[in-house]
């Protein structure tokens, strides 16, 4: 066998088995009558389609109608606006899958490339640790969720905030970035904002606090990275978005407010609980490799960026009829699969946890385990169950 396609086949078969998992759940929450917001999408897209404008919200960040509108314009209908939202959801997870392979690396031990494979598959599948699903039968609300299968945008963004991460990390690894780096860094948080602004809204203070570190230690990072690749794009962007929600004519009603964790206890209780359950994780390894994970600039960024979209979540709120949207938790849940991406890249990398005992090892493992438990419990409900939990 040809040397290239040797190396080729773990991606091929990566993205299989990441098109065989996805698309029947997306085909069941798309195409099969459940509660969801894929059907709204769907409408805001025919009417882009008819010149139509929908609601100054939906085009604040219209990258999913865009991308839809797009695939059935250019098929000339050839497939369906619904199955093309399936198909657009099915390349994300795939799209996300294939980053993670890579920002993974090289695993050079006995059946490396299988564990790489496997591990980038079931990041795309994990789900809180649902020990308290006997008690309240709740499989996702009060919950940090991973898994989504009902909201469309927040699993199109995990392809952006993935490589957009990349290059925030890279800002505090490597002195200077060529101007193309710097480009393509402010396309993809701008884009990324387009599709949902929550990434945006969560990396900027995490950002912020990771620089004020590494200036009051005196340590090197690349500035023009941060200003010109991540912040300035973000800021114009989400500027930009809420002149369009907030200042049009027909602008929306809604405005935010501080309200602490009101949302969240109107949908469920043990929020205490539920939060380590879906964070245990993160949580474990932090635990385990504190010494060398506080010397991890990558780690701290992670963690930094998680606890900045969790405040968001736990803190804020839209004021008048969207309070109950918890159009926040988006923060808390795309920046949870940022660390729990950061942490398994961790584990799995035999210099940053080399001080790590074979027990150590064995109790994360074990622990991100019980979440992909977790994340197939919650794949197989949204299959028997309408709701989403």
């Amino acid at each position: 066998m040809p040397e290239r396609l040797r190396r080729l086949l773990p991606v091929l078969l990566l993205a299989a088995l990441t098109a065989a998992v996805s698309a029947p759940v997306y085909a069941q929450r798309i195409l099969t009558p459940t509660e969801n917001d894929y059907g709204t999408h769907i409408i805001f897209t025919q009417r882009l389609l008819r010149h139509d404008l929908p609601p100054t919200f939906v085009l604040a960040h219209p990258v999913l109608q865009l991308i839809i509108g797009f695939i059935y314009w250019a098929g000339r209908g050839a497939i369906g606006l619904w199955e093309t939202g399936v198909l657009v959801q099915v390349l994300a997870q795939i799209a996300a899958a294939l980053l993670l392979y890579a920002w993974i690396g090289p695993l050079k031990r006995r059946w490396g490339e299988a564990l790489r494979v496997l591990a980038a598959l079931s990041l795309t599948l994990l789900g809180p640790i649902l020990l308290l699903a006997p008690l309240d039968g709740k499989f996702y609300f009060g919950y940090i969720g991973l898994a989504n299968y009902h909201n469309p945008t927040v699993h199109l963004l995990r392809p952006f905030a993935l490589a957009s991460f990349f290059f925030a990390a890279r800002a505090f690894l490597v002195p200077r970035s060529p101007a193309w780096m710097l480009a393509l860094s402010a396309a993809l948080v701008a884009g990324g904002a387009l599709v949902k602004p929550n990434y945006a809204m969560s990396i900027l203070p995490a950002l912020a606090l990771l620089a004020a570190w590494f200036l009051w230690r005196r340590r090197p990072f690349d500035g023009r990275m941060l200003v010109w690749g991540i912040t300035l794009p973000a800021i114009v962007t989400l500027a930009a978005q809420s002149v369009v929600i907030f200042l049009l004519p027909d602008a929306d009603q809604a405005g935010l407010t501080i309200a602490p964790f009101q949302v969240e206890l109107g949908y469920s209780g043990y929020l205490p609980f539920k939060f380590l359950l879906s964070c245990l994780f993160p949580l474990v390894v932090l635990g385990l490799g504190w010494r060398r994970i506080l010397k991890d600039d990558e780690m701290l960024l992670a963690w930094a960026a998680f606890l900045s979209g969790a405040l968001q979540l736990y803190l804020l709120a839209e004021s008048g009829p969207r309070f109950y949207d918890g159009n926040f938790r988006w923060s808390a849940q795309i920046t949870l699969f940022l660390l729990f991406a950061a942490s398994a890249r961790w584990l799995l990398d035999p210099v940053k946890s080399a001080g790590l005992a074979r027990w150590q090892r064995g109790l994360a493992y074990a622990v991100y385990l019980l979440h992909l438990a977790g994340g197939l419990a919650y794949y197989v409900y949204v299959f028997v169950q309408p709701g989403y939990g």
